[in-house]
């Protein structure tokens, strides 16, 4: 009786321990934003999951048992393509249910995927060293051969344009006239193995950089470059565990990345957007940020007493209090504590204000 009883305890211990896990990042791959659900969706490469992230950070398993290693995913209307292995799956955003299953002829190990205004969806196999292109409306389209020296892996449309990051040493963009078809590559010596690509829609390309092959030790970049001076890309931030397809949230502004080897998602709040300094208020000026993480307020004159700083909302609510120390001469707002919205900041009866998108 006893044994059985234990045999039950272990059981349920190993059931609750499976639900736990499924709900868990296990090499989190790409994510995307469900906006009228407002949720991120995030493939699940090792438990061959899409997990849904809600806007209060609970996380919840929307598709299971329809994949086998999920990577890249996007959205199209009311449907999330997702790409698994040699096969295009496509799922209703409202119950998880399949309306589009499509294996891919010749394909073996497709990472990424990105969509055309002409509907073409075009998908890049690392193994295979492919770009596989289907068009929703006619079908599937003659795939392009890359070299084979090249490692195919994150992938954006913009503007007639397809940009291609390659995993190796040294890393490449490769850039894609669709009209033309014609092939740009640019070398950079200095950063190994990229995945991830995206642009902002402001003209900025951010690439995820892993660095080594594992990338389990916090080294993994996101880069950033303009669309039209790729060769100067710089490192943005840093402290990654394999960041993976990236993904730009214009409705929020904010940067998503998928540590594929850290088993978390990040959110990188992009920017304010709007900075209005007071033309009459003479005593200091607002800035932000390279990071878009604060905004700096920089006395113009010193000042010999202490001064009281409020950083309130349209309502008038007070957001932030605090007491400014003699010639002190900048002070600092944290904007991952505010949500978006107008704000002003008033000292000694000097205003200005500054907007957060989110």
């Amino acid at each position: 009786m006893k044994s059985l009883m234990y045999m039950f305890i272990a059981l349920f211990v190993l059931l609750s321990f499976e639900k736990v896990y499924s709900q868990e990042y296990s090499h989190p791959k790409s994510i995307v934003y469900d906006a009228a659900r407002d949720r991120y969706l995030i493939s699940n490469n090792q438990s061959g999951q899409v997990l849904a992230l809600s806007n209060t950070n609970e996380i919840s398993v929307f598709i299971d048992g329809e994949l086998s290693s999920p990577r890249g995913m996007i959205i199209v209307e009311d449907t999330l393509f997702v790409v698994d292995m040699s096969v295009l799956k496509g799922f209703n955003l409202s119950d998880g249910s399949v309306v589009f299953d499509y294996i891919i002829p010749d394909a073996t190990k497709i990472v990424d995927i990105t969509i055309d205004e002409d509907k073409n969806l075009f998908m890049t196999d690392i193994q295979q060293r492919k770009l596989f292109m289907y068009n929703l409306i006619e079908g599937p389209l003659t795939p392009y051969n890359f070299l084979k020296s090249t490692y195919p892996n994150g992938i954006i449309y913009d503007n007639n344009k397809l940009f291609v990051t390659t995993y190796g040493i040294p890393a490449q963009i490769i850039v894609f006239d669709l009209k033309t078809w014609a092939e740009t590559r640019y070398d950079f010596t200095n950063f190994n193995y990229f995945d991830g690509i995206v642009t902002d829609g402001n003209g900025n390309l951010y690439v995820a950089c892993w660095e080594d092959m594992m990338s389990t030790d916090s080294v993994g970049k996101i880069l950033k470059c303009s669309i039209d001076d790729i060769n100067n890309l710089t490192v943005f931030k840093t402290g990654f565990w394999g960041p993976s397809d990236i993904y730009y949230n214009s409705i929020k502004n904010e940067l998503a990345v998928p540590h594929y080897t850290g088993n978390r998602v990040s959110f990188i709040p992009m920017t304010t957007d709007v900075l209005e300094n007071n033309p009459e208020n003479q005593f200091f000026k607002i800035y932000q940020n390279e990071a878009n993480s604060e905004i700096i307020i920089r006395f113009k004159n010193g000042f010999d007493n202490n001064l009281t700083i409020q950083v309130y909302n349209i309502f008038g609510q007070t957001i932030e209090n605090d007491v400014i120390a003699p010639n002190q001469r900048e002070y600092r707002i944290n904007l991952s504590k505010l949500d978006a919205g107008i704000y002003f900041i008033r000292i000694n009866n000097n205003i200005s204000k500054f907007l957060i998108t989110k």
